[in-house]
């Protein structure tokens, strides 16, 4: 197929052009070559996390990797087919991890076979999706379109150390992936969730969660009777690769959907307080009252995860989100580019925007 030649300066300019356009690139077995690779960023260029997901991308897919290296504005990746088997990555920071998954799960649905990654750096970081949103709820969602995905929590890891690790394993596809229509929301019917404590506190758990709680019971009173659990994880210092304290959350409704939201503690500069466990709980279930009162049957951290998934599936996808993200917006830009893929998005009044696909029916092998 054609040279895909990508301008990585485009909107969003950072690692959500590199990881949908290298992951197009595999599946659709065309060479690629990314320009001006965060151009617009303080320091343009690969970051570790970076590096570590796109050399991982060319070893699954047996493919040729040219200008792999730190600070590097410019690559190309020549793929060949995808091979199933165990892999290896480690960021050697507090890189996220889940957004290395990010691009290496939609072409490991196309592998010969099933395939495990063993993933080393940040499992819980900051502007990412964290390890429990991703088993929780972006594998949930993934399910409706075919993919069958289970991730094991080794070890969590937190900036600015890292150190984690997890083991997810995903099974190919025959044929093509499913489309969905996810444009009802419901009603809600329990909401979960898990907070994490790590070389802190125990008592830091129970304060967020406390707080989490009060605030669905408060912003959503006709959820009187909906239960409620939030599970804890509290992380003792030998066990620990570093001080850390999050929430995750997510709710299910009568129509299937499901949607989450999560919140991280910043950590306190020196002689400083981190964010307080009340704020970070408080934050997580407001973003989640958010999502649901508004009745997007997608959340802001699904939006940009889920074009991939619909631009590959055979037919018609059809989800109702809230206003596009830019990380979504420049998922569509790159999946139109890179595939025969079509998008088009509907305002729907109050802040719902509706978006639907054609997708390409893209087959495995």
């Amino acid at each position: 197929m054609a040279h895909l030649k990508i301008d990585g300066s485009v909107m969003e300019g950072g690692g959500q052009v590199l990881r949908v356009s290298a992951a197009c690139a595999v599946i659709e077995q065309r060479p690629l070559t990314i320009t001006k690779i965060r151009a617009g960023r303080t320091r343009p260029g690969l970051r570790p996390q970076h590096l570590t997901g796109l050399v991982l991308l060319s070893q699954l897919c047996e493919g040729k990797l040219l200008g792999a290296q730190e600070d590097s504005c410019e690559v190309s990746l020549t793929p060949s087919s995808i091979k199933a088997g165990h892999y290896t990555a480690d960021t050697k920071t507090a890189g996220s991890v889940m957004l290395i998954l990010q691009a290496v799960l939609p072409c490991a649905l196309y592998a010969t076979g099933p395939t495990t990654l063993n993933l080393f750096g940040g499992t819980d970081a900051d502007m990412a999706p964290p390890v429990d949103y991703t088993t929780h709820v972006f594998a949930s969602v993934a399910a409706k379109f075919g993919m069958e995905l289970s991730i094991s929590l080794k070890s969590r890891g937190f900036f600015p150390r890292g150190g984690g690790e997890i083991e997810a394993r995903v099974k190919n596809i025959s044929g093509s992936l499913r489309p969905v229509d996810l444009v009802d929301f419901g009603e809600v019917t329990s909401v979960g969730g898990v907070c994490v404590v790590s070389s802190l506190p125990g008592h830091l758990a129970d304060t967020a969660i406390d707080a989490a709680v009060s605030a669905i019971r408060r912003d959503l009173a006709w959820t009187a009777n909906v239960p409620v659990h939030i599970s804890r994880e509290v992380i003792p210092h030998e066990r620990s690769t570093g001080k850390g304290l999050g929430i995750v959350l997510w709710a299910c409704t009568s129509t299937g959907v499901i949607v989450g939201s999560n919140s991280l503690a910043k950590p306190g500069g020196r002689g400083e307080r981190g964010t307080p466990a009340h704020i970070v709980g408080a934050n997580a279930a407001d973003d989640l009252v958010k999502t649901i009162k508004l009745g997007a049957c997608v959340d802001s951290r699904m939006q940009d995860q889920i074009i991939i998934l619909m631009g590959l599936a055979e037919g018609r996808s059809k989800i109702l989100s809230g206003p596009l993200t830019l990380h979504t917006r420049t998922a569509i830009h790159i999946m139109q580019q890179a595939t025969q893929a079509k998008f088009t998005t509907k305002e729907m009044g109050g802040d719902l925007v509706e978006i639907t696909c054609d997708g390409i029916g893209k087959k495995s092998s």
